[in-house]
């Protein structure tokens, strides 16, 4: 259960929040809710080139890491939910550029400069509870030199009656 000690705040999301129960949140999302997630989604696609390596932070049960795996060459997931991860593990299966380690935000354990693009979306960035300041330079640090971390906000467009 460690990773990196966990606070209660995260423990929230590692005991209510994974698996088939995040899976039904998002299927079950409002109209508007689910157009923002395919926004957010579609913004971070076009930002991503087919030889990229992705780090996706706070990745649940794989929702994110699938349709980025079309794409990149090489996606790798962490989260701090067991039960996410297990889930994950029969909803990509058969995905061989995907990657998925129990892990924190907090602390990543991945080599330094490893990653094109490092990625923060959706609840990841709410339901990791760190300090900013530490989430993004945890971020950074594993990002090659030159290369993007992105947390999107589009929440400008989610809020709009249009």
């Amino acid at each position: 259960m460690n990773p990196d000690k966990r606070t209660d705040k995260s423990d929230y999301y590692s005991k209510n929040l994974f698996a088939v129960k995040l899976k039904r949140a998002y299927e079950t999302a409002p109209l508007r809710i689910q157009q923002y997630l395919n926004a957010e989604l579609a913004y971070v696609l076009d930002q991503i080139k087919p030889s990229d390596t992705v780090l996706e932070l706070g990745c649940g049960y794989g929702r994110v890491l699938k349709r980025i795996a079309e794409k990149a060459t090489t996606v790798v997931g962490i989260d701090i939910s067991e039960a996410s991860l297990e889930f994950a593990k029969d909803y990509l299966r058969g995905i061989p550029n995907i990657q998925i380690h129990f892990m924190t935000a907090r602390n990543i354990k991945l080599p330094e400069q490893t990653f094109d693009v490092v990625l923060g979306i959706q609840n990841a960035l709410s339901a990791t509870k760190i300090d900013p300041p530490l989430l993004l330079s945890q971020a950074l640090r594993v990002t090659k030199t030159g290369e993007k971390s992105s947390y999107p906000a589009i929440q400008k467009k989610f809020g709009r009656n249009d």
